[in-house]
């Protein structure tokens, strides 16, 4: 699937060089009414009425395969080290403390909904050698690419449409933890893309705005 990239016109903070990965893995909850997504269709779906667009509007339930029993995650990998793709993330569907399996045909748990990656800057910039409580609190912003996750074409809304085909860009905004280890416990990100939904023999594309709101609940 094609990537897209966005350029970042952000002040870089220069970070202290890694030769590997120390990748900080955060699930992060998230509230059907924290997931707003707008799409725009054809009216009524018509395929010969190429003018005019019909705005549907959905929450975090409508993503869900059960959304009785199971609710939502979002699942960052955050390296402060990296001077690239320092973030990756995947919005899944989850019972309890689990990823659930939307696709039980396939071996693996097939558990993601949408995913991302990019890269993510501390909006301040900091003078000289990092201290302890340098990262205390701080807020930062990036960009990531928006695309489907490995269980994103099972339906939701069974009765009615498929998604699936998910491509754009997120702009992210965050903050770190109040003990300076890096960590994100907040994350927003506002998602411009485009999907397929219908019937996948005669899909169709639609045009996608999405909302997401994520935080570590203190009780964590």
């Amino acid at each position: 699937m094609k990537r897209l990239f966005a350029l970042c016109p952000l002040i870089f903070l220069t970070w202290a060089t890694s030769s590997h990965a120390e990748f900080i893995t955060m699930e992060l909850p998230i509230e059907n009414k924290d997931i707003d997504i707008v799409y725009y269709d054809l009216p009524d779906g018509n395929p010969n009425n190429f003018t005019g667009t019909d705005k549907k509007k959905l929450d975090g339930k409508d993503l869900l395969k059960d959304p009785k029993n199971n609710h939502l995650v979002l699942v960052v990998n955050y390296d402060r080290l990296k001077t690239a793709d320092n973030i990756t993330w995947t919005l899944e569907e989850w019972k309890g403390t689990a990823p659930f399996d939307r696709d039980s045909d396939k071996p693996d748990v097939e558990s993601e909904i949408f995913k991302g990656n990019g890269r993510l800057f501390i909006k301040k910039r900091l003078h000289g050698e990092i201290k302890p409580n340098d990262l205390k609190n701080k807020k930062v912003t990036g960009t990531t690419n928006f695309e489907e996750g490995n269980a994103a074409l099972l339906p939701f809304q069974t009765d009615t449409i498929s998604l699936g085909g998910h491509q754009g860009s997120v702009s992210v905004t965050g903050k770190l933890d109040s003990a300076s280890e890096g960590k994100i416990i907040q994350f927003k990100g506002n998602v411009t893309g485009t999907a397929f939904i219908g019937d996948p023999v005669a899909n169709h594309q639609v045009t996608l705005t999405i909302k997401i709101k994520a935080k570590l609940k203190k009780s964590l």
